[in-house]
């Protein structure tokens, strides 16, 4: 039984993966790009500004508009 109950967890995270992959598809590109940097790559937002030509805030503000987007695709 625990294993059937670990692979219904394993199944159900590989789902939740696939759909926030194809949410990040839908976004435009600078969206994702900041998401990927900042959430999977682990850069901090001053390590982002410096990437994209733009001051901390900039990038803070950027990330929080692109993971916006996000929930709004993910969510619908």
């Amino acid at each position: 039984a625990a294993h059937g109950r670990a692979a219904q967890a394993h199944a159900a995270t590989t789902d939740c993966t696939l759909a926030v992959q194809e949410a990040l598809d839908l976004l435009p590109a600078a969206q994702r790009e900041i998401l990927v940097l900042h959430r999977f790559q682990g850069f901090d937002y001053a390590e982002i500004g410096q990437m994209l030509g733009c001051s901390e805030g900039a990038a803070r503000v950027k990330a929080h508009r692109a993971l916006e987007a996000l929930r709004a695709v993910y969510f619908r």
